[in-house]
């Protein structure tokens, strides 16, 4: 079996592609949530292998989950995913703990590779 994804993203169309595609891509999503809070509980209940992470969720910021997850668990792997590019977004992400950062749009080859990037490193 792959290893397991947990997304974080309030777009349904967005999170559904990236199901199917990470799915023919072997991984198994084990969790998907829409909001900030939602996110946190279902970490702590699924400890996934990877969490895919918008920044913009209708809650609290993908940046506070992130703290939040790294706070449970300081070995937590997550990748940013989202349309944010504000200057200093990338350099909040990495040095909160985050071991990725992709921008939307993407292709899905770039995200399999950060999803593996994140997983050995």
């Amino acid at each position: 079996m792959g290893s397991s994804v947990m997304i974080v993203e309030d777009r349904e169309a967005i999170a559904s592609v990236m199901i199917e595609m990470l799915g023919i891509s072997g991984y198994k999503v084990v969790a998907t949530a829409t909001n900030g809070i939602d996110a946190l509980e279902m970490y702590r209940t699924h400890h996934p292998d990877i969490v895919l992470l918008d920044l913009v969720l209708p809650d609290i910021s993908g940046l506070e989950v992130a703290k939040g997850i790294l706070d449970m668990d300081g070995s937590a792997r997550i990748v940013v995913v989202t349309a944010l590019t504000g200057e200093g977004m990338l350099k909040d992400c990495l040095e909160a703990g985050c071991r990725g950062f992709l921008v939307k749009p993407y292709r899905m080859a770039e995200l399999l590779k950060a999803i593996e990037k994140a997983l050995t490193d």
